[in-house]
Order: structure tokens, then sequence, then C-alpha cells
């Protein structure tokens, strides 16, 4: 009788520590109540007081407060210390399409030209560190480069053309990051002032010519990044720059047929970029 009596108090006491309930105070003044199975890696592993199934939750330590073994004692209390990743650096590769305009006053062989010279490659790359989880600070750069060539022209004096277009861009960055409790997927927002500059570079009849220019520069871009394999990321981004420049090709220039300019208006350095990206979280 004795010997059934210590396996019964056993099994009470087993049972009253398995749904022991403790506390966790979140960021947003929520109080959960809830059974602390693993506190590690900057995060919390718990399973819902009174819940009828074993499904265990993870929650990090930058969404709480505070959290409490067993009654709430002000002796009892952790400070939940913020975990999350600092440092985040990037690499992407993809098309680029330059958003200036065609004037099709220069004929339909030129204007077909100057069309399939708005698309080219681009490169990116970026480094940030994050003051808070979600906003950090860093720079951006990227680099878009465009070539095409025509020959047999025959509504313009020349004969042949051909360009090779380069635009580069670097500047100050800020980042917003969203990214759920699992921290499996990343949402980024960059938003970048900079220093935008434009060459030009081609022959017009086998006589070389070159065009530079530069300005202030901005840059918004959107990605979205997967998990692959623990702190490697990727995924896919869409980015704008976008930037002028005032006429300033003397008349006779052959690259004041490319460039499109005239006494009115300004050119055009702004695109869109289409890129695969991989990133490193630390």
């Amino acid at each position: 009788m004795k010997y059934y009596l210590q396996v019964l108090t056993l099994l009470l006491i087993t049972s009253s520590a398995s749904y022991a309930q403790d506390t966790i105070f979140t960021n947003k003044k929520d109080t959960i109540l809830c059974t602390i199975c693993d506190v590690s890696d900057g995060s919390i592993k718990f399973k819902k007081f009174g819940s009828q199934h074993d499904r265990k939750i993870l929650i990090p330590f930058d969404m709480v407060n505070k959290y409490s073994y067993g009654p709430v004692d002000p002796v009892d209390i952790y400070i939940g210390k913020s975990s999350y990743p600092k440092i985040q650096a990037g690499f992407g590769y993809g098309l680029t399409y330059r958003l200036n305009g065609v004037d099709k006053s220069n004929g339909s062989e030129i204007t077909d030209y100057q069309k399939d010279l708005r698309l080219g490659t681009s490169l990116n790359a970026s480094a940030s560190y994050f003051i808070y989880q979600y906003m950090g600070v860093g720079f951006k750069y990227s680099r878009a480069a465009t070539s095409n060539s025509i020959s047999g022209v025959t509504d313009k004096t020349f004969e042949s053309l051909s360009e090779d277009i380069v635009s580069s861009y670097i500047g100050l960055a800020l980042n917003i990051r969203v990214m759920p409790v699992s921290r499996v997927f990343y949402l980024n927002m960059t938003y970048s002032v900079g220093y935008l500059s434009y060459k030009d570079t081609g022959t017009v009849d086998g006589v070389s010519f070159e065009h530079k220019n530069s300005d202030i520069g901005y840059s918004v871009d959107v990605s979205g990044d997967i998990r692959v394999y623990k702190k490697l990321f990727a995924g896919i981004k869409v980015g704008a720059v976008i930037g002028y420049f005032e006429k300033d090709i003397e008349p006779d220039d052959p690259a004041i047929i490319v460039a499109n300019l005239d006494d009115n208006k300004s050119v055009s350095m702004s695109r869109l970029d289409f890129a695969v990206c991989l990133r490193v979280f630390l």
C-alpha cells in the first residue's frame, strides 16, 4: 500500500510540474499563461497553459518584455534580452530597364536601336547594420550596363553606330525589415540617396565618342528573402534608381542622337532593376 501511495504522489508531482503555470509578458502588453519548455538561442519555447495538444510555440526575445517561471513574483521575473540578426550583407544579379524616352523623329531604324538599348544587365551589393530589429543603416551599390550596335543605316548621314552605356550608383541606405516569428522569410525595403554616374562610349562610322555625366540620385528597393541554409537567404529584388542630367553636349556631337538631347529637356538616368539576390544575416 505504501508503494502505491509513493507512485501516486510521484505522478501527481510530475503532472503538476508538466503543467506548471509560467507567464510571458510581451512588448505589446499581452500576457501569455503557459508552460515554458526551453529558453535558448534568443527565443522562448512554450506550450499554452490549458492546451489540449502538445504543440509548442516559439517566440523571440525581441518580442518579450519579461517572463517568469511559476507564480509571478518580482524576485523571479527575468528580463528578455533582444536577440536578432544585426548585420545584413547581400549581392544580386539581374536585368535593368532604362526609363529614358525614345525620340521617334530620328527614323524607324534609330528608334528601334534606341528601344533595344534600354534593356541590359545589372548587379548590386549592399551591407547594413540594424540598430533595431526592424530598422538598419548602411550603403548600397548598383551598376547597370546596356549595349547595342547598328549598321547599314539608310536614313541618316552615318551608316553605323555602336554604344556601351554604364550607369553606377552608390549611396547611404535606410533599411526597413519585416520578419515573422519563425524568421524563415524576410521582407526588405531600402531607401537611399547617393551619387549617380553615367558613361556612354561608342563609335559612329568608326569615329569614337564618349559622354560622361553625374548627379545626385535616389533609389528604392523592395525584396523578399527565404532561408535556404542556416543564415543564408535567397530572394528576388525589384528596385528603381532615379536621376537626371542636363544637356552639355555640343550640337555636332554624335551622342546627341542617342541621348535625345534638345534645347528643352534633360536626360533621364532613371531605371528599373530586377535581380535574384543572396543575403547573409549575422
